[in-house]
């Protein structure tokens, strides 16, 4: 494993053109392609770009030339924590301050308008919203109870109501599943689509919260017993690796995965890289200048979002 410290790269970046796509060499080998200067949080990717919220406006950044569009929902709460991608739509879950009220926005990448909206009584927190099998999947709250809730992809009408309790964070639809993170009791719990049903409770030690998914693999952040990831083989259900960052943080960090690799970013400042054909950290890199709320993988490059006041935009070395 390569450590790598980045604080030198401050400098250079305040070098960049917002919006203008540049490289330049950063120390320790990663190549910064462009700064947008613009606070935001969540990201996801599709439809040729990127999407990231500021306040009521939606960004969709052009993956090309990196220039933003503003979209503007103005019946936000001011609440999203996460966007979705899936069903031909970006879905957005806009929570309110207090837990228990929400709406589901979903927006037509066509028109960037907004096409549907779906109340909801929506937890907070980093919980994220799943997309799959003709519906999305969050999970809700109501008198003392928790359930993952189903919604029609098409016309929002609520579909399923599956208990799981305690309450989990993230929702993720991948390998034809849903997956749930239930950081209070060590588990993580598979959903079956087709039948609505619990289909596996995987014991995951030190807290899981965030979800990621890459070909072969669910992957489970961990903060506690000093921050572990996890590597979950949806074949047998069964967690196949597990990962010791060595960050001694105990909050959550964003997982992403794309491009043959697995990263993880801490707002505390870290930036790891996981090769999974050895389930090893093979490049760790230090300071503010990688710290994030948010990664993602998407169009040849890592996204950082959350932290600070802007958008960075990162060409990943090999694994």
């Amino acid at each position: 494993m390569t450590r790598k410290f980045l604080r030198p790269l401050v400098a250079a970046l305040m070098l960049l053109v917002p919006g203008v796509s540049q490289t330049i060499a950063a120390d320790g080998g990663l190549v910064v392609e462009a700064v947008l200067d613009t606070a935001s949080y969540g990201l996801a990717s599709g439809f040729g770009s990127i999407w990231s919220m500021q306040g009521k406006d939606l960004l969709r950044i052009d993956a090309g030339d990196n220039s933003i569009t503003k979209i503007p929902i103005p019946e936000s709460r001011g609440g999203i924590r996460s966007i979705a991608i899936g069903e031909d739509a970006v879905w957005l879950p806009d929570g309110d301050q207090d837990g228990g009220e929400g709406t589901i926005f979903k927006i037509d990448p066509a028109t960037n308008a907004i096409v549907l909206t779906i109340h909801a009584p929506l937890i907070l927190g980093e919980g994220t919203i799943g997309v799959g099998a003709g519906s999305i999947w969050i999970m809700t709250v109501g008198k003392g109870k928790a359930w993952l809730a189903r919604y029609s992809a098409e016309n929002g009408a609520e579909q399923a109501q599956i208990p799981l309790r305690p309450a989990g964070l993230s929702v993720l639809f991948a390998h034809d599943a849903v997956w749930v993170s239930g950081s209070y009791k060590n588990e993580v719990y598979r959903i079956d689509p087709t039948t609505n049903t619990l289909a596996a409770t995987i014991k995951v030690p030190g807290g899981p919260r965030q979800l990621a998914a890459s070909a072969d693999a669910v992957w489970v952040q961990c903060p506690g017993s000093g921050d572990l990831i996890h590597r979950i083989d949806p074949a047998t259900n069964e967690v196949v690796a597990s990962i010791k960052t060595d960050t001694g943080i105990d909050t959550f960090a964003s997982l992403t995965a794309g491009g043959g690799t697995v990263w993880a970013t801490y707002h505390e400042g870290y930036l790891l890289q996981i090769d999974p054909a050895t389930n090893a950290i093979v490049n760790r890199y230090e300071g503010g200048e990688v710290a994030g709320y948010n990664i993602l993988h998407a169009n040849g490059s890592l996204w950082l979002s959350g932290y600070g006041s802007t958008i960075t935009r990162i060409a990943p070395p090999a694994p």
